[in-house]
């Protein structure tokens, strides 16, 4: 199940709070298409899990993962690189983190 590094749960709690979104709300992982075409992970804020997603609590943050991505996370860690000024997501294979 994928987990959050501490480092991305501090900013998406700070990105949540910016942008005015409830602190019941979760990350959500999905499918979705990028420019190109091409199948990418999707994460964005939601107020609960939709029908079949995983879920669990990361950090004190509630996790939703899409069945349609759930076995190609497997065990991945969403992490956070760069400054607080830009920080980037990244999915990290758990021995990685």
């Amino acid at each position: 199940m994928v987990q959050i590094s501490q480092g991305a749960t501090e900013v998406l709690n700070t990105l949540r709070s910016a942008e005015g979104i409830p602190d019941s709300y979760g990350v959500r992982f999905y499918s979705e298409k990028d420019r190109d075409g091409v199948s990418a992970v999707g994460i964005a804020f939601a107020q609960g899990p939709a029908t079949g997603d995983e879920v669990v609590v990361a950090q004190e943050l509630p996790v939703f993962v899409a069945a349609e991505v759930a076995s190609e996370l497997g065990d991945a860690v969403l992490d956070v690189e760069g400054g607080a000024e830009v920080p980037r997501f990244v999915i990290r294979s758990e021995g990685s983190a």
